[in-house]
């Protein structure tokens, strides 16, 4: 495994590791490998580093990475960096795009056009109707089929599609 992918990934999926504090990182430390060889003093001083997220660096093992790595591609997943070419494109433009996505299918499907509904189980009026007008939107062009709800809409647009792909986020910061 790439050393430096690894470190890439145990720092993403460390707490209190978010995408400004691991920018941070990278900038001071040079690679994700040199976060983990510099001493906790150094650490703990960077700009916008507590002293909790420097301690969970120094604690953070390697190992733990590879683990994880090991666990998504025995169910046949793939782990997405930025770098990536895989990685969307889409989530490059946003202020703050994930640090790591855990990805399974057809990742070509993440070139293409998307919708992503993201709802509550407790939501508002005013999210229930906004929801109801952008699904709907979307149903009325063929982008989905009709369906009871939001999750529905997106599994039976899954199935449509041909199985597509699923991505996850890992968010600690």
């Amino acid at each position: 495994m790439d050393r430096e992918r690894v470190a890439y990934i145990a720092l993403a999926l460390t707490p209190g590791v978010g995408a400004a504090r691991l920018a941070t990182l990278l900038s001071a430390c040079g690679s994700s490998l040199g976060a983990f060889s510099v001493p906790f003093a150094f650490l703990s001083s960077l700009p916008g580093m507590s002293r909790a997220a420097a301690t969970a660096i120094t604690q953070r093992r390697l190992a733990d990475s590879e683990r994880v790595l090991e666990a998504v591609e025995r169910v046949g997943g793939v782990t997405l960096v930025p770098s990536d070419t895989d990685f969307p494109s889409q989530l490059r433009e946003i202020p703050e795009p994930p640090m790591l996505l855990f990805a399974q299918g057809d990742l070509g499907l993440l070139r293409k056009p998307i919708l992503a509904v993201v709802g509550s189980r407790n939501h508002t009026s005013y999210g229930a109707a906004a929801c109801r007008l952008i699904v709907g939107a979307a149903a009325a062009r063929g982008k989905l089929p009709p369906a009871q709800s939001p999750d529905q809409r997106a599994r039976a647009g899954n199935r449509r599609g041909g199985g597509g792909v699923r991505v996850g986020r890992a968010d600690h910061g």
